[in-house]
């Protein structure tokens, strides 16, 4: 099963490991490393948690394991110091890490951890939901996830969302909304829905908050019809068009 893990902040080496239970200690536990390419933002301001970027889609590109400087992230220089290692790509901040990992149905039942290797301070999630914050930098940190990872057969998730849109005559009107925000910010309705964040993509997405509001649909009606997004972030972006 797929599900969409987000790292804050950098880690160099990620390995998920699925373990048997107690009575079953001397097996040898299933390891599959995360290493290669992540999806990827920096986060000078401290923006994400209160944008809640572990729910979007990062926009960005990165290897790991690697650096800022080795992925060119950052504000390029021409330092030479003498006393430490000179930096092409200076950069001091928060950065947010993201990728959709593939569960094995062979791990049905087991204990899953998340390791991380030569990492500073950390949090993570898996979807929407948060797993802590560790801060350990001599030894390797490690999540349990085994929570978020319930090993259930794929569903219909667009069904199941328009299960609960209500009346068809206001699931109706929905469409018809969305439809004409994306057209007349030249963008499709796919692109409205999805979680990338650029910034005329934000923009198209709070005016159709604001439209369907104005219908009475409650804001987790508007989640629903807008790809499936929860209350704090229909909220936030109400108040981001003035409508809250």
């Amino acid at each position: 099963m797929m599900r969409h893990l987000t790292l804050l902040p950098a880690c160099c080496l990620i390995v998920l490991v699925g373990t048997t239970t107690a009575a079953d200690s001397e097996v040898m536990p299933a390891r599959q490393s995360l290493s290669g390419v992540w999806r990827f933002q920096l986060d000078p301001e401290n923006h994400g948690e209160d944008e809640q970027w572990y729910v979007g889609t990062l926009p960005e590109k990165f290897q790991l394991p690697g650096t800022t400087d080795e992925n060119k992230f950052g504000r390029k220089t021409n330092e030479q110091l003498w006393r430490h290692l000179s930096r092409v790509y200076h950069y001091v901040g928060r950065a947010w890490y993201q990728r959709d990992v593939d569960i094995p149905e062979s791990w049905q039942g087991k204990r899953i951890r998340l390791h991380l290797e030569r990492t500073k301070v950390s949090r993570v999630w898996v979807d929407s939901q948060t797993f802590g914050t560790q801060e350990g930098l001599s030894a390797p940190q490690v999540y349990d996830l085994t929570k978020a990872i319930i090993l259930t057969k794929k569903i219909d998730e667009e069904k199941a969302r328009r299960a609960h849109l209500g009346s068809q005559a206001e699931a109706a009107a929905a469409e018809a909304i969305i439809a004409m925000v994306a057209k007349d910010h030249g963008i499709t309705v796919r692109e409205l829905r999805n979680r990338r964040r650029y910034s005329h993509l934000c923009a198209a997405r709070y005016e159709a908050y604001h439209r369907l509001r104005q219908m009475d649909m409650t804001l987790k009606r508007i989640g629903l019809v807008m790809g499936g997004r929860d209350h704090a972030t229909i909220l936030y972006g109400l108040r981001q068009a003035g409508a809250a």
